[in-house]
């Protein structure tokens, strides 16, 4: 029994080595062409980037959205450069006040479908674009007033998380002052670039 074994294990192996060969071969025919095509695709199959530079400026534009990203709003300087959220169609970006102001705005633009709890607070919609609204909702703690805009218009949700140190004179109407002062006309200008 146990020479019968040996025998059907001899078998095996000098069938799999005169597959072997056939298998290489095929793989070098058909396999590593296809695979090469797909490489050379992807990059192209990719998801295109949504966010651009305006040509002649320093604005950056949203492409999905058309939201503009300036670099200055209500005093506010924008942080670096907008970026892309997760990979996907949406984008945020940060706006700081004066060195040690301690007033900040970050403003991500997202797809409508994406999951953001509603907010329960006091109705906001932006004096330049009264078409575009949706509530605002202040604590107060740490010594920081914080305030979250959550506005809506077409296909776009637009969440604003605003703070400024409690201590400052009307806080709140600063806060307001610099998210009334966003480019709101610019949400849903879309001119897609791809």
């Amino acid at each position: 029994m146990n020479t019968f074994l040996q025998k059907s294990v001899i078998r095996l192996r000098q069938q799999f080595a005169v597959l072997a060969p056939l298998s290489a071969s095929l793989l070098a025919s058909f396999w590593a062409p296809l695979l090469l095509a797909i490489a050379v695709a992807a990059p192209g199959m990719a998801a295109a980037d949504p966010l651009h530079s305006v040509k002649g400026s320093l604005l950056w534009r949203h492409e999905f959205s058309g939201w503009l990203f300036p670099t200055d709003v209500a005093g506010l300087q924008r942080e670096g450069f907008p970026y892309q959220l997760d990979g996907g169609d949406s984008a945020g970006v940060q706006y700081l006040g004066p060195a040690g102001s301690g007033i900040a705005l970050e403003i991500r633009i997202l797809l409508e479908n994406e999951a953001v709890a509603p907010l329960e607070g006091t109705a906001f919609a932006p004096a330049a674009a009264p078409e575009i609204r949706g509530t605002r909702v202040t604590t107060s703690a740490d010594g920081k007033v914080v305030s979250r805009y959550l506005l809506r218009w077409q296909a776009w949700t637009v969440l604003i998380v605003a703070e400024a140190p409690a201590g400052i004179a009307s806080a709140q109407a600063t806060l307001d002052v610099a998210v009334e002062a966003l480019p709101w006309r610019s949400l849903g200008s879309v001119e897609r670039l791809h």
